[in-house]
Protein backbone atom coordinates (compact mmCIF):
# COMPACT_ATOMS: atom_id res chain seq x y z
CA UNK A 1 0.00 0.00 0.00
CA UNK A 2 2.78 2.42 0.67
CA UNK A 3 4.22 2.04 -2.83
CA UNK A 4 0.51 2.74 -4.05
CA UNK A 5 0.55 5.83 -2.28
CA UNK A 6 4.11 7.21 -3.28
CA UNK A 7 2.85 6.88 -6.70
CA UNK A 8 -0.01 8.74 -6.48
CA UNK A 9 1.94 11.59 -4.74
CA UNK A 10 4.56 11.62 -7.66
CA UNK A 11 1.76 11.47 -10.61
CA UNK A 12 -0.50 14.62 -8.86
CA UNK A 13 3.38 16.06 -8.28
CA UNK A 14 3.94 16.00 -11.72
CA UNK A 15 0.71 16.76 -13.02
CA UNK A 16 1.18 20.38 -10.69
CA UNK A 17 4.63 20.88 -12.37
CA UNK A 18 3.23 20.71 -15.74
CA UNK A 19 0.66 23.22 -15.15
CA UNK A 20 2.78 25.22 -13.52
CA UNK A 21 4.91 25.01 -16.89
CA UNK A 22 1.78 25.64 -18.83
CA UNK A 23 1.12 29.17 -17.38
CA UNK A 24 4.63 30.21 -18.38
CA UNK A 25 4.39 29.30 -21.79
CA UNK A 26 3.26 32.68 -23.18
CA UNK A 27 -0.67 32.89 -24.93
CA UNK A 28 -0.11 32.80 -28.59
CA UNK A 29 -3.72 34.18 -29.49
CA UNK A 30 -2.38 37.06 -27.81
CA UNK A 31 0.49 38.13 -29.78
CA UNK A 32 0.15 41.30 -32.13
CA UNK A 33 -3.80 41.17 -31.65
CA UNK A 34 -5.80 44.57 -32.03
CA UNK A 35 -8.66 45.00 -30.23
CA UNK A 36 -11.17 47.07 -31.52
CA UNK A 37 -13.36 49.62 -29.37
CA UNK A 38 -15.74 50.95 -31.72
CA UNK A 39 -14.78 54.50 -31.42
CA UNK A 40 -11.84 54.39 -33.77
CA UNK A 41 -8.96 53.68 -30.72
CA UNK A 42 -7.35 50.73 -31.86
CA UNK A 43 -5.55 48.76 -28.49
CA UNK A 44 -2.46 46.87 -30.42
CA UNK A 45 1.48 45.86 -28.45
CA UNK A 46 4.32 46.57 -30.65
CA UNK A 47 7.67 47.63 -29.19
CA UNK A 48 5.86 48.68 -26.05
CA UNK A 49 7.17 46.11 -23.49
CA UNK A 50 6.16 46.60 -19.21
CA UNK A 51 7.51 44.68 -16.67
CA UNK A 52 7.46 45.13 -12.38
CA UNK A 53 10.74 45.46 -10.78
CA UNK A 54 9.34 42.51 -8.04
CA UNK A 55 7.35 39.20 -8.87
CA UNK A 56 5.74 39.31 -5.49
CA UNK A 57 5.84 41.82 -2.31
CA UNK A 58 5.69 39.83 1.17
CA UNK A 59 4.75 40.97 4.19
CA UNK A 60 5.18 38.42 7.11
CA UNK A 61 3.25 38.93 10.42
CA UNK A 62 2.46 37.35 13.93
CA UNK A 63 -0.21 37.44 16.09
CA UNK A 64 0.50 38.05 19.67
CA UNK A 65 -1.38 38.94 22.28
CA UNK A 66 -1.56 42.90 21.06
CA UNK A 67 -3.09 41.20 17.71
CA UNK A 68 -1.46 41.21 14.90
CA UNK A 69 2.53 42.38 14.36
CA UNK A 70 3.81 43.25 11.18
CA UNK A 71 7.86 41.32 11.29
CA UNK A 72 9.19 42.45 8.13
CA UNK A 73 7.34 43.93 4.47
CA UNK A 74 8.21 44.68 1.28
CA UNK A 75 6.13 47.32 0.60
CA UNK A 76 6.92 49.50 -2.68
CA UNK A 77 6.99 47.80 -6.20
CA UNK A 78 8.50 49.31 -9.32
CA UNK A 79 6.96 49.18 -12.40
CA UNK A 80 8.68 50.12 -15.70
CA UNK A 81 7.69 50.67 -19.46
CA UNK A 82 9.69 50.85 -22.49
CA UNK A 83 9.02 52.21 -26.24
CA UNK A 84 8.24 55.21 -28.13
CA UNK A 85 5.41 56.11 -26.65
CA UNK A 86 3.47 59.12 -24.89
CA UNK A 87 1.06 59.68 -22.15
CA UNK A 88 1.54 56.38 -20.79
CA UNK A 89 -1.27 56.40 -18.88
CA UNK A 90 -1.55 53.15 -15.63
CA UNK A 91 -4.51 50.96 -14.44
CA UNK A 92 -4.16 48.99 -11.67
CA UNK A 93 -6.49 45.66 -10.87
CA UNK A 94 -6.58 44.29 -7.41
CA UNK A 95 -8.27 41.25 -6.86
CA UNK A 96 -8.71 39.49 -3.18
CA UNK A 97 -8.03 36.00 -4.12
CA UNK A 98 -10.13 34.58 -1.32
CA UNK A 99 -12.69 37.28 -1.37
CA UNK A 100 -12.63 37.36 -5.40
CA UNK A 101 -13.11 41.11 -5.15
CA UNK A 102 -11.61 43.62 -7.13
CA UNK A 103 -10.18 47.31 -6.37
CA UNK A 104 -9.11 49.37 -9.27
CA UNK A 105 -6.67 52.12 -9.40
CA UNK A 106 -5.41 54.69 -11.86
CA UNK A 107 -2.31 56.78 -12.73
CA UNK A 108 -4.81 59.76 -12.87
CA UNK A 109 -7.02 60.16 -10.69
CA UNK A 110 -6.08 59.87 -6.75
CA UNK A 111 -6.70 56.19 -5.36
CA UNK A 112 -9.31 56.21 -2.30
CA UNK A 113 -8.35 53.25 -0.97
CA UNK A 114 -5.82 53.51 2.02
CA UNK A 115 -4.34 50.26 1.65
CA UNK A 116 -2.94 50.95 -2.05
CA UNK A 117 -1.75 54.01 -3.85
CA UNK A 118 0.52 54.75 -7.24
CA UNK A 119 3.08 57.73 -7.13
CA UNK A 120 4.68 58.82 -10.62
CA UNK A 121 8.42 59.52 -10.69
CA UNK A 122 8.66 62.38 -12.77
CA UNK A 123 10.93 61.73 -15.14
CA UNK A 124 11.56 58.24 -14.95
CA UNK A 125 9.62 56.03 -16.88
CA UNK A 126 8.10 54.23 -14.40
CA UNK A 127 5.50 54.52 -11.81
CA UNK A 128 6.01 53.55 -7.87
CA UNK A 129 2.91 50.87 -6.29
CA UNK A 130 2.87 51.17 -2.54
CA UNK A 131 0.59 48.56 -0.31
CA UNK A 132 0.23 48.72 3.41
CA UNK A 133 -1.39 45.18 4.51
CA UNK A 134 -5.47 45.01 5.71
CA UNK A 135 -3.82 43.52 9.23
CA UNK A 136 -7.22 43.20 10.79
CA UNK A 137 -8.40 40.61 8.66
CA UNK A 138 -6.17 38.45 10.68
CA UNK A 139 -5.69 35.76 8.05
CA UNK A 140 -3.43 34.80 5.46
CA UNK A 141 -4.07 36.90 2.18
CA UNK A 142 -3.23 37.13 -1.73
CA UNK A 143 -3.67 39.36 -3.73
CA UNK A 144 -3.38 39.32 -7.52
CA UNK A 145 -2.26 43.04 -9.31
CA UNK A 146 -2.72 43.22 -12.90
CA UNK A 147 -0.73 46.18 -14.10
CA UNK A 148 -2.07 47.55 -17.66
CA UNK A 149 -0.19 50.67 -19.66
CA UNK A 150 -1.33 52.70 -22.40
CA UNK A 151 0.63 54.50 -24.47
CA UNK A 152 -0.60 57.01 -27.23
CA UNK A 153 0.60 58.31 -30.40
CA UNK A 154 -0.82 59.47 -33.52
CA UNK A 155 0.13 58.07 -36.93
CA UNK A 156 -0.90 57.97 -40.48
CA UNK A 157 -2.73 54.80 -40.87
CA UNK A 158 -4.60 55.36 -44.16
CA UNK A 159 -2.00 53.94 -46.09
CA UNK A 160 -2.63 50.59 -43.96
CA UNK A 161 -6.74 50.95 -43.39
CA UNK A 162 -7.71 52.72 -46.15
CA UNK A 163 -9.14 55.66 -44.34
CA UNK A 164 -9.29 59.46 -45.62
CA UNK A 165 -9.56 61.01 -42.52
CA UNK A 166 -5.49 60.39 -41.69
CA UNK A 167 -3.71 61.59 -39.41
CA UNK A 168 -6.89 61.45 -36.55
CA UNK A 169 -6.95 57.92 -35.60
CA UNK A 170 -5.49 57.97 -32.23
CA UNK A 171 -3.63 54.49 -31.79
CA UNK A 172 -3.27 52.76 -28.11
CA UNK A 173 -0.72 50.86 -27.55
CA UNK A 174 -1.54 48.75 -24.35
CA UNK A 175 0.53 46.39 -22.57
CA UNK A 176 -0.03 43.79 -19.36
CA UNK A 177 1.89 42.85 -16.21
CA UNK A 178 1.29 41.20 -13.24
CA UNK A 179 2.72 40.95 -9.52
CA UNK A 180 1.41 39.24 -6.55
CA UNK A 181 0.56 40.73 -2.65
CA UNK A 182 1.21 37.91 0.12
CA UNK A 183 -0.09 38.33 3.82
CA UNK A 184 1.32 35.47 5.98
CA UNK A 185 0.84 34.84 9.51
CA UNK A 186 4.00 32.93 10.33
CA UNK A 187 3.10 31.30 13.66
CA UNK A 188 -0.26 29.83 12.16
CA UNK A 189 -0.13 25.81 11.65
CA UNK A 190 1.56 24.91 8.33
CA UNK A 191 1.07 28.00 6.70
CA UNK A 192 3.43 26.92 3.57
CA UNK A 193 0.59 24.79 2.86
CA UNK A 194 -2.06 27.71 3.09
CA UNK A 195 -0.29 29.89 0.99
CA UNK A 196 0.48 27.11 -1.02
CA UNK A 197 -2.86 26.34 -1.80
CA UNK A 198 -4.10 29.79 -1.86
CA UNK A 199 -2.08 30.94 -4.59
CA UNK A 200 -2.64 30.04 -8.36
CA UNK A 201 0.39 28.18 -9.87
CA UNK A 202 0.96 31.47 -12.19
CA UNK A 203 1.38 33.62 -9.11
CA UNK A 204 3.59 31.23 -7.19
CA UNK A 205 5.99 30.97 -10.26
CA UNK A 206 7.92 27.96 -11.29
CA UNK A 207 10.67 28.47 -7.95
CA UNK A 208 7.91 28.88 -5.42
CA UNK A 209 6.17 25.73 -6.65
CA UNK A 210 9.97 23.52 -6.38
CA UNK A 211 10.51 24.90 -2.73
CA UNK A 212 6.84 23.23 -2.16
CA UNK A 213 7.46 19.92 -3.93
CA UNK A 214 10.81 17.94 -2.43
CA UNK A 215 10.79 15.72 -5.47
CA UNK A 216 11.84 18.14 -7.83
CA UNK A 217 14.29 20.07 -5.51
CA UNK A 218 17.46 20.77 -7.50
CA UNK A 219 16.25 18.56 -10.73
CA UNK A 220 15.12 21.42 -12.52
CA UNK A 221 15.48 24.81 -13.48
CA UNK A 222 13.46 27.55 -15.25
CA UNK A 223 14.45 28.98 -18.44
CA UNK A 224 13.52 32.54 -19.53
CA UNK A 225 11.31 32.73 -22.88
CA UNK A 226 10.54 35.94 -24.58
CA UNK A 227 12.28 39.10 -25.66
CA UNK A 228 14.72 40.56 -23.43
CA UNK A 229 13.76 43.77 -22.04
CA UNK A 230 16.86 46.36 -20.62
CA UNK A 231 15.79 49.22 -19.40
CA UNK A 232 18.29 52.02 -17.59
CA UNK A 233 17.03 53.93 -14.46
CA UNK A 234 18.20 56.96 -16.17
CA UNK A 235 18.34 57.65 -19.88
CA UNK A 236 20.52 60.89 -19.09
CA UNK A 237 23.09 61.38 -16.64
CA UNK A 238 24.43 65.02 -15.49
CA UNK A 239 27.61 64.98 -12.87
CA UNK A 240 30.06 67.17 -11.65
CA UNK A 241 33.26 66.46 -14.15
CA UNK A 242 35.37 63.72 -13.18
CA UNK A 243 33.27 62.55 -10.53
CA UNK A 244 31.79 59.80 -9.87
CA UNK A 245 28.50 58.23 -10.94
CA UNK A 246 25.79 55.35 -10.96
CA UNK A 247 23.45 53.80 -13.16
CA UNK A 248 20.94 50.78 -12.55
CA UNK A 249 19.95 48.84 -15.78
CA UNK A 250 17.03 46.41 -15.34
CA UNK A 251 16.78 43.10 -17.39
CA UNK A 252 13.47 41.45 -18.15
CA UNK A 253 13.52 38.07 -19.09
CA UNK A 254 17.16 36.95 -18.15
CA UNK A 255 19.59 36.74 -15.52
CA UNK A 256 22.37 38.61 -15.60
CA UNK A 257 24.68 35.85 -13.15
CA UNK A 258 23.12 32.82 -14.90
CA UNK A 259 21.65 33.50 -18.80
CA UNK A 260 23.97 35.81 -20.62
CA UNK A 261 26.63 34.21 -22.93
CA UNK A 262 27.43 37.68 -23.50
CA UNK A 263 27.55 41.26 -21.98
CA UNK A 264 29.22 43.64 -23.85
CA UNK A 265 29.94 47.15 -22.46
CA UNK A 266 30.85 50.33 -24.96
CA UNK A 267 31.71 53.66 -24.62
CA UNK A 268 32.31 56.71 -27.14
CA UNK A 269 33.55 59.51 -25.85
CA UNK A 270 32.31 62.88 -27.43
CA UNK A 271 34.57 64.73 -27.94
CA UNK A 272 37.54 61.75 -27.82
CA UNK A 273 39.70 63.14 -25.28
CA UNK A 274 37.03 64.02 -22.46
CA UNK A 275 38.09 60.98 -20.38
CA UNK A 276 35.17 59.89 -19.63
CA UNK A 277 34.90 56.27 -18.19
CA UNK A 278 31.91 53.52 -17.46
CA UNK A 279 32.45 49.96 -16.30
CA UNK A 280 30.06 47.70 -15.00
CA UNK A 281 30.20 47.45 -10.68
CA UNK A 282 27.91 44.34 -9.76
CA UNK A 283 25.25 42.24 -11.33
CA UNK A 284 21.86 41.01 -9.46
CA UNK A 285 19.04 38.90 -10.56
CA UNK A 286 17.35 41.44 -12.11
CA UNK A 287 19.89 44.24 -13.36
CA UNK A 288 23.58 45.73 -13.62
CA UNK A 289 24.54 48.06 -11.63
CA UNK A 290 26.97 50.51 -14.12
CA UNK A 291 29.40 53.53 -12.89
CA UNK A 292 32.40 55.70 -13.79
CA UNK A 293 33.89 58.96 -14.28
CA UNK A 294 31.92 61.95 -15.67
CA UNK A 295 33.51 63.31 -18.99
CA UNK A 296 34.83 66.96 -18.76
CA UNK A 297 33.20 68.30 -21.66
CA UNK A 298 31.32 66.78 -24.46
CA UNK A 299 29.22 64.00 -23.62
CA UNK A 300 29.66 59.91 -23.17
CA UNK A 301 27.29 57.49 -24.76
CA UNK A 302 27.34 54.04 -23.06
CA UNK A 303 25.56 50.91 -24.72
CA UNK A 304 24.89 47.76 -23.11
CA UNK A 305 24.55 45.10 -25.24
CA UNK A 306 23.74 41.14 -23.55
CA UNK A 307 23.06 37.82 -25.45
CA UNK A 308 21.29 35.09 -23.60
CA UNK A 309 22.87 31.76 -24.09
CA UNK A 310 19.40 29.30 -24.62
CA UNK A 311 18.40 31.35 -28.06
CA UNK A 312 20.84 33.98 -28.73
CA UNK A 313 18.17 36.94 -28.05
CA UNK A 314 19.73 39.91 -27.63
CA UNK A 315 19.31 43.18 -26.90
CA UNK A 316 20.96 46.79 -26.19
CA UNK A 317 20.01 49.80 -24.71
CA UNK A 318 21.85 53.30 -23.97
CA UNK A 319 22.03 56.18 -21.72
CA UNK A 320 24.44 59.49 -21.84
CA UNK A 321 26.55 60.88 -19.46
CA UNK A 322 27.39 64.62 -19.60
CA UNK A 323 28.97 67.62 -17.50
CA UNK A 324 27.26 69.98 -15.19
CA UNK A 325 28.72 72.95 -17.04
CA UNK A 326 30.34 74.98 -14.20
CA UNK A 327 30.24 78.74 -14.15
CA UNK A 328 33.36 80.75 -15.88
CA UNK A 329 36.37 82.05 -13.37
CA UNK A 330 36.92 85.54 -12.58
CA UNK A 331 40.25 86.87 -12.44
CA UNK A 332 42.52 89.83 -14.00
CA UNK A 333 43.29 88.91 -17.62
CA UNK A 334 45.97 91.88 -16.68
CA UNK A 335 47.74 92.47 -14.03
CA UNK A 336 50.54 95.32 -12.67
CA UNK A 337 53.39 94.92 -10.30
CA UNK A 338 52.59 95.50 -6.55
CA UNK A 339 48.45 95.30 -6.93
CA UNK A 340 46.55 92.92 -5.46
CA UNK A 341 43.99 90.83 -7.47
CA UNK A 342 41.40 88.13 -6.45
CA UNK A 343 40.94 85.22 -8.04
CA UNK A 344 37.41 83.49 -8.15
CA UNK A 345 37.58 79.92 -9.21
CA UNK A 346 33.11 79.43 -9.32
CA UNK A 347 33.91 75.76 -8.18
CA UNK A 348 31.36 74.26 -6.33
CA UNK A 349 31.90 72.94 -2.28
CA UNK A 350 30.13 69.36 -2.53
CA UNK A 351 32.55 67.07 -1.11
CA UNK A 352 35.73 66.65 -3.46
CA UNK A 353 38.19 68.09 -4.06
CA UNK A 354 38.33 71.35 -5.40
CA UNK A 355 41.91 73.38 -6.18
CA UNK A 356 43.02 76.07 -8.17
CA UNK A 357 46.44 77.28 -8.40
CA UNK A 358 48.06 80.12 -10.19
CA UNK A 359 51.48 79.11 -11.82
CA UNK A 360 54.31 80.45 -13.60
CA UNK A 361 55.26 77.26 -15.45
CA UNK A 362 55.30 74.39 -13.31
CA UNK A 363 55.91 76.80 -9.85
CA UNK A 364 53.16 77.53 -8.11
CA UNK A 365 52.62 80.97 -7.19
CA UNK A 366 49.35 81.22 -5.31
CA UNK A 367 46.77 78.54 -4.81
CA UNK A 368 43.26 77.50 -3.22
CA UNK A 369 43.03 74.25 -1.72
CA UNK A 370 39.31 74.37 -1.18
CA UNK A 371 38.50 75.97 -4.56
CA UNK A 372 37.71 79.45 -2.65
CA UNK A 373 38.88 82.77 -3.68
CA UNK A 374 42.42 83.61 -3.37
CA UNK A 375 44.61 87.23 -3.88
CA UNK A 376 47.70 87.35 -5.64
CA UNK A 377 50.30 90.75 -5.96
CA UNK A 378 52.79 90.07 -8.52
CA UNK A 379 56.08 91.78 -7.63
CA UNK A 380 57.81 94.39 -9.98
CA UNK A 381 59.96 91.34 -11.23
CA UNK A 382 57.20 89.47 -12.57
CA UNK A 383 56.90 92.32 -15.18
CA UNK A 384 56.01 90.73 -18.92
CA UNK A 385 55.27 87.41 -17.58
CA UNK A 386 52.69 85.11 -18.15
CA UNK A 387 50.60 83.25 -15.43
CA UNK A 388 48.64 80.53 -15.68
CA UNK A 389 45.35 80.20 -13.94
CA UNK A 390 44.21 76.50 -13.47
CA UNK A 391 41.16 74.34 -11.67
CA UNK A 392 41.14 70.80 -10.88
CA UNK A 393 38.94 68.23 -9.21
CA UNK A 394 40.32 65.37 -7.81
CA UNK A 395 43.66 65.83 -9.16
CA UNK A 396 41.92 66.17 -13.12
CA UNK A 397 41.94 69.42 -14.54
CA UNK A 398 38.71 71.11 -15.13
CA UNK A 399 37.92 72.61 -18.63
CA UNK A 400 40.85 74.46 -19.97
CA UNK A 401 43.89 76.34 -18.73
CA UNK A 402 43.48 80.50 -18.38
CA UNK A 403 46.36 83.12 -18.86
CA UNK A 404 46.93 86.22 -16.92
CA UNK A 405 49.62 88.69 -17.81
CA UNK A 406 51.74 90.66 -15.49
CA UNK A 407 52.41 94.54 -17.43
CA UNK A 408 54.23 97.43 -16.48
CA UNK A 409 51.98 100.54 -15.11
CA UNK A 410 51.71 102.98 -18.48
CA UNK A 411 53.88 106.41 -18.74
CA UNK A 412 51.92 109.63 -17.20
CA UNK A 413 49.86 111.47 -18.88
CA UNK A 414 49.15 115.32 -19.06
CA UNK A 415 45.21 114.77 -19.04
CA UNK A 416 44.11 118.27 -19.59
CA UNK A 417 45.71 122.01 -19.66
CA UNK A 418 42.88 124.48 -18.41
CA UNK A 419 43.42 128.09 -19.52
CA UNK A 420 43.09 130.89 -16.48
CA UNK A 421 44.08 133.97 -18.13
CA UNK A 422 47.21 135.03 -16.42
CA UNK A 423 47.59 130.99 -15.03
CA UNK A 424 46.98 127.91 -16.08
CA UNK A 425 45.67 124.80 -14.23
CA UNK A 426 48.22 121.24 -15.54
CA UNK A 427 45.69 118.22 -14.62
CA UNK A 428 48.11 114.83 -14.97
CA UNK A 429 47.33 111.08 -14.00
CA UNK A 430 50.17 108.92 -13.44
CA UNK A 431 50.08 105.01 -11.89
CA UNK A 432 51.35 102.10 -10.06
CA UNK A 433 54.07 102.57 -7.27
CA UNK A 434 57.94 103.32 -6.81
CA UNK A 435 59.25 100.91 -4.06
CA UNK A 436 56.25 100.68 -2.44
CA UNK A 437 54.88 104.06 -2.34
CA UNK A 438 52.17 105.70 -4.60
CA UNK A 439 53.58 106.58 -8.15
CA UNK A 440 53.47 110.22 -8.56
CA UNK A 441 54.64 112.97 -10.59
CA UNK A 442 57.25 114.94 -9.34
CA UNK A 443 58.63 117.45 -12.57
CA UNK A 444 58.21 118.21 -15.75
CA UNK A 445 60.30 118.82 -18.77
CA UNK A 446 59.35 122.25 -19.70
CA UNK A 447 60.16 124.55 -23.37
CA UNK A 448 58.98 127.96 -23.15
CA UNK A 449 57.96 130.82 -20.56
CA UNK A 450 56.85 128.84 -17.34
CA UNK A 451 57.34 128.00 -13.99
CA UNK A 452 55.11 125.32 -11.65
CA UNK A 453 54.11 124.50 -8.38
CA UNK A 454 52.01 121.58 -6.90
CA UNK A 455 48.58 121.98 -6.11
CA UNK A 456 48.81 119.43 -3.43
CA UNK A 457 45.01 119.84 -1.80
CA UNK A 458 43.47 118.83 -5.25
CA UNK A 459 45.46 115.51 -5.54
CA UNK A 460 42.74 112.36 -6.01
CA UNK A 461 43.75 108.90 -4.98
CA UNK A 462 41.37 106.25 -7.48
CA UNK A 463 39.89 103.13 -5.75
CA UNK A 464 42.35 100.99 -7.24
CA UNK A 465 44.90 103.35 -5.26
CA UNK A 466 46.96 102.69 -8.27
CA UNK A 467 46.18 105.69 -10.00
CA UNK A 468 46.96 109.16 -9.17
CA UNK A 469 45.48 112.33 -10.36
CA UNK A 470 47.35 115.98 -9.51
CA UNK A 471 46.35 119.74 -10.00
CA UNK A 472 49.26 121.69 -11.14
CA UNK A 473 49.52 125.41 -11.30
CA UNK A 474 51.48 127.15 -14.49
CA UNK A 475 52.57 130.88 -15.26
CA UNK A 476 54.80 133.29 -16.85
CA UNK A 477 58.58 132.79 -15.91
CA UNK A 478 58.98 135.88 -16.93
CA UNK A 479 56.17 138.09 -17.19
CA UNK A 480 56.97 140.50 -19.97
CA UNK A 481 57.13 137.61 -22.35
CA UNK A 482 54.25 135.61 -23.90
CA UNK A 483 52.69 132.86 -21.65
CA UNK A 484 53.45 129.77 -23.74
CA UNK A 485 54.71 126.92 -23.39
CA UNK A 486 55.73 123.08 -23.99
CA UNK A 487 55.52 120.52 -21.22
CA UNK A 488 56.52 116.71 -20.09
CA UNK A 489 55.40 115.01 -17.02
CA UNK A 490 57.78 112.96 -15.15
CA UNK A 491 56.79 110.78 -12.33
CA UNK A 492 58.94 108.92 -9.73
CA UNK A 493 59.98 106.27 -11.98
CA UNK A 494 61.23 108.07 -14.14
CA UNK A 495 59.15 107.41 -16.89
CA UNK A 496 58.27 110.93 -18.99
CA UNK A 497 54.48 111.62 -20.90
CA UNK A 498 54.10 112.85 -23.76
CA UNK A 499 54.00 116.30 -24.77
CA UNK A 500 51.66 118.89 -24.33
CA UNK A 501 51.60 122.72 -25.97
CA UNK A 502 49.80 125.64 -24.51
CA UNK A 503 49.37 129.11 -25.86
CA UNK A 504 47.77 131.27 -23.89
CA UNK A 505 45.70 134.57 -24.92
Amino acid sequence: MSLIRSKKAIEIYFILYLAALVFLIPDGRTDNKQDQSGDGIQFITPKFALFPEKTNLTCRLIMDSTGPRILSIDSVNRIYYSGDVEDVKFEFIIEDQFLKQNLVLTSDVKPRSRFFRLEKEGDHQSILFYWEPPVNDRQNKTYLVRVNAYGSSRSDLASAKGLTDAGKIKQIYKVTQQFSLLMIYVNEPQPNQQITQQLPLQLLGIDTLFRNLPQFQQQTSSIPIGPIQLLPDKREINAIAYQQWTNTVYINNANPIKDLSKIDLRVRLEPQDNRGVAEILDRGDNKFIIHGKTPSTGRMIVELAVVRKYDNADALTRFTVSPTPFEQPEFPRLMYPDQRYTFDPKMPLLGIEPKAFLKEGNIIRAKSNQGEKFTFTPEITDTGKVLTFERYIDNELLGEKHFTRVINYPDPIIYEIIYLGQTAEVITQSYGFKEKERNEVVDFVIEGNAKWQDMRGKMTILQDKATVIQHFRFEPANSSKPFQFKIQAVDKRGKVSLPKSYRGG
